[in-house]
């Protein structure tokens, strides 16, 4: 089963952590498809069991994790979209942290 995740990658360069990536879940075997990513943020459909293979092997990336939606930078925004995901079956409260990259977002409050 394939799913969205996210690499937030080093910013030592503007392409070989990227490349890291790709290098790893070519050489492990692992099919991917790219979506619209952003600076220092790789965004990839793949099987998540991938992930432990690059979060071992990558020396340019921070992390690696499971993408629950993608949405604007804006608290309505997360809520909508949120509220249109019956698979993250989360009961009471929940918190939303935001870490600023490359200055992105500069309205929205951060960790």
């Amino acid at each position: 089963m394939k799913a969205g995740v996210f690499f937030y990658l080093s910013g030592e360069h503007p392409d070989l952590p990227e490349g890291e990536v790709r290098a790893i879940l070519e050489a492990e075997g692992f099919g991917y498809e790219i979506r619209v990513g952003f600076p220092q943020v790789l965004r990839l459909v793949l099987d998540p069991s991938a992930l432990g293979s690059v979060g071992e092997r990558a020396g340019m990336t921070h992390v690696c994790c499971l993408e629950m939606f993608a949405c604007d930078a804006d608290m309505d925004a997360v809520r909508a979209t949120f509220d249109r995901c019956p698979e993250l079956e989360i009961e009471g409260t929940f918190e939303v942290r935001v870490r600023r990259i490359m200055g992105s977002s500069p309205h929205m409050r951060t960790m």
